[in-house]
């Protein structure tokens, strides 16, 4: 092998050596953005499943006080529904 072509070989191997060496730090870039890119959306999510926790239990306590009211508004019907039998009963006895 010539000189000449051995140094033809030797600037292409140093060709293929700095292009293997540029896609690797391209590579290496890409990985942290995407690293970045998954921890956003870890931190999203997270924050999202909070909020839906927050919400649930907004929820059940509001259920818990329209129960609350419902039993209420049941015991104040039964009292009126008694008010309005006696006010018929005595209506009945003044006639």
């Amino acid at each position: 092998m010539s000189e000449q072509s051995t140094q033809v070989n030797v600037e292409r191997l140093a060709e293929v050596v700095e292009r293997i060496g540029d896609s690797m730090i391209s590579t290496s870039e890409t990985v942290e953005i995407l690293m970045s890119s998954i921890d956003q959306l870890r931190q999203q999510t997270a924050q999202n499943h909070n909020s839906v926790m927050v919400l649930a239990e907004a929820v059940r306590a509001l259920a818990s006080g329209q129960e609350d009211v419902l039993y209420r508004l049941d015991q104040l019907i039964g009292v009126l529904h008694s008010l309005a039998v006696e006010t018929d009963e005595e209506a009945d006895h003044n006639t």
